[in-house]
């Protein structure tokens, strides 16, 4: 399996920590997060920077695309969701869905053309509509991150518990003893874990990352999902092979804790990482030697 050991290309336009970077499900844009108040959207065709987006008047700390990638979500600490239309004019923003939050990170994610929101210290997840309404709340603890699979809605609480809900019955399923993040499958972020959440098993653990303070973000990818990825808390990004466990990679180049890594939707062979360095590297299987700089 052809694994991405190459930085290709450094975008360094932030500036102060990256603390998310998501991949459009078109592999064509990338859209990141940062503690500089702002989000950036570039082009993955052309390496172009398209917009940086300034409207937060705090840390923007997610980012989220819609399913068919017109429309972007950044969330700061502002308590403030923006709402984007990046698919006639890149930074045209369209709607803001606000809420009372704290000062923690915030996460949104879509679902058939709505939106659903955890404002951290609420104990709510609430669901909203595509302009802002609530349609629905859960209650519940804290909760600092959230994913979904299918009708499946899968969120981690302060607790270390893994929380499923059934977004059409509305019915919580079942609660897991882990700190995780989930798919199909769901992993915890310090001793990574691999969950399957139908059959609710541990199916294995990686090992060799260090996170011990931060929220530090893995994604599977490659050819099958067959990888596992992570960023670090030492600069690191770590490769493990899923079924295996066995740690293939141990990839270098970031000066600084690695927050976020995100693998392309549509291409096997490529993802991207964003560090405390104020840099996002995309990394790539290639025989280039040469790392390309973006301006």
């Amino acid at each position: 399996m052809a694994i991405p050991l190459v930085t290709t290309h450094v975008f360094r336009q932030h500036t102060d920590e990256v603390w998310y970077v998501a991949i459009s499900h078109n592999g064509k844009h990338l859209a990141s997060a940062s503690k500089d108040k702002t989000a950036i959207i570039w082009s993955l065709e052309t390496w172009e920077l398209l917009h940086v987006l300034s409207e937060h008047a705090n840390f923007v700390s997610f980012v989220s695309w819609s399913p068919n990638d017109s429309m972007l979500l950044t969330c700061g600490q502002d308590n403030e969701v923006k709402l984007w239309n990046v698919q006639r004019v890149y930074g045209f923003q369209m709607a803001k869905a606000l809420y009372q939050g704290g000062q923690d990170k915030n996460t949104f994610l879509w679902s058939h053309g709505r939106s659903r929101c955890s404002p951290n210290d609420s104990g709510y997840i609430k669901t909203y509509k595509f302009l802002g309404t609530i349609l629905y709340k859960w209650h519940g603890p804290r909760i600092v991150d959230l994913d979904k699979e299918g009708t499946r809605m899968v969120a981690i609480s302060t607790e270390k518990k893994i929380h499923i809900y059934d977004l059409v019955s509305k019915i919580e399923e079942t609660i897991l003893e882990e700190d995780a993040h989930s798919h199909r499958y769901t992993y915890r972020m310090t001793e990574i874990h691999l969950w399957d959440i139908d059959q609710k098993l541990l199916v294995r653990k990686y090992h060799g990352q260090t996170q011990s303070k931060y929220v530090i973000r893995s994604c599977f990818g490659g050819i099958g999902q067959g990888l596992i990825v992570s960023g670090s808390e030492d600069s690191n990004i770590y490769v493990w092979h899923r079924e295996h466990a066995a740690l293939i990679e141990v990839l270098s180049g970031h000066n600084d804790i690695v927050n976020s890594v995100h693998w392309s939707p549509v291409n096997p062979y490529l993802f991207a990482s964003a560090g405390d360095d104020h840099t996002i590297r995309i990394w790539e299987a290639t025989d280039a030697t040469e790392t390309k700089e973006t301006p």
